[in-house]
């Protein structure tokens, strides 16, 4: 399974890369989800279409803002409020 540190996946251009494209970090109960990214990514790559008209979802987009963030909202979630802990 793929996790992304916002519990979200990235699909689209991978920011300040030229022509590399992402589908990734569906969490594992995302995997339906996958189908129709792919189809929405097809559309970018193959009809050089902006995000914004795949009918995606916008917070699915892959971003600089999103890629740079150091939150970890999967860690932040955990009981410890996201320090790593150890356990026997």
């Amino acid at each position: 399974m793929g996790y992304s540190s916002d519990g979200l996946p990235h699909v689209g251009h991978v920011p300040g890369r030229k022509d590399q494209y992402i589908l990734a970090g569906f969490t594992g109960h995302g995997m339906p989800q996958i189908f129709l990214a792919a189809e929405g990514l097809a559309k970018i790559i193959l009809h050089g279409v902006d995000y914004g008209q795949t009918q995606l979802p916008r917070l699915f987009e892959s971003t600089l803002t999103r890629l740079e963030s150091s939150q970890n909202k999967i860690f932040a979630s955990t009981p410890g409020g996201g320090k790593p802990q150890a356990r026997l």
